[in-house]
């Protein structure tokens, strides 16, 4: 039988992880918060907010390439961080122009294509700038957000 938990609390290692896989060479910025899937004890998934603004976030999701992590509770959590307990009214996402997995999932997550950042990834490539209003936002159950919301909480607060 499967294993799946939702990983509180170790942000550094989740977004070490999270750097590593998608090839953030640099890492992320020193406010990064990060919470992560693990099935049957191997981390698959982590999503990552930085970059906070007074209304908006960047948010990222690294996974090791299955779809193992893609279940509602995983993105109901992973977007209520910034749309319910910090109250963000929009997030942001880039994605490598030659990353195809990367910009479909932007698109099913229901993110809208903005503009893009003309030679701000490796090689020399475009970022592709995407970006998400909460009330657009499918991915937000409220009764389950909020229990989210608590959760992380209380991991915080130890």
């Amino acid at each position: 039988m499967t294993q799946r938990r939702i990983i509180y609390g170790e942000s550094a290692d989740m977004c070490r992880w999270a750097a590593a896989t998608i090839g953030a060479g640099g890492g992320f910025s020193s406010d990064a918060h990060a919470i992560g899937m693990e099935v049957d004890g191997e981390i698959v998934a982590v999503t990552v907010w930085n970059c906070f603004e007074t209304h908006n976030c960047l948010m990222s999701i690294a996974s090791d390439g299955s779809k193992r992590w893609m279940t509602r509770e995983f993105l109901f959590r992973s977007f209520a961080y910034p749309y319910i307990q910090l109250g963000l009214p929009r997030t942001t996402t880039k994605s490598d122009e030659r990353n195809l997995p990367s910009i479909r999932l932007a698109h099913h997550l229901g993110y809208r294509q903005e503009g893009r950042l003309r030679k701000a990834a490796p090689g020399g490539r475009d970022d592709i700038v995407f970006g998400m209003l909460k009330e657009e936002c499918r991915w937000i159950d409220r009764r389950f957000a909020e229990i989210a919301a608590r959760a992380e909480r209380e991991v915080q607060n130890g």
